[in-house]
């Protein structure tokens, strides 16, 4: 599975798991900015509407790309890690943190 198809499959698996309340997935860091490495964690922001409760979240995000996540397993055992930090859309919008900031500034919508 390359890249993009990896990048939607993730993406496919939080919209139906989220419903209407998906309403963004970005990609940042070093896949963004094209200067990964093979063994590159995947950096995603989903972006929900809504109360986020981030350690409810994270673990909502985990248990929806799990499959996904194993399937990056090398042979050696090696894998890609993706990382998701979830945020409620009106956080992100904001500006206000400047983690998101610079999410938006480098980041990629998937």
């Amino acid at each position: 599975m390359n890249q993009s198809e990896l990048l939607q499959r993730i993406k496919d698996n939080l919209k139906e798991f989220y419903g209407s309340r998906f309403r963004g997935l970005l990609l940042y860091g070093s896949m963004a900015r094209g200067s990964q490495r093979p063994d590159s964690d995947i950096d995603l922001i989903c972006i929900l509407q809504g109360p986020v409760s981030l350690w409810e979240e994270i673990q909502n995000t985990t248990r929806a790309v799990y499959d996904i996540a194993l399937s990056q397993i090398d042979e050696t055992g090696q894998f890609r890690a993706i990382n998701i930090v979830p945020v409620e859309v009106s956080t992100y919008e904001s500006g206000s943190c400047h983690f998101y900031r610079e999410a938006r500034r480098e980041g990629i919508a998937v």
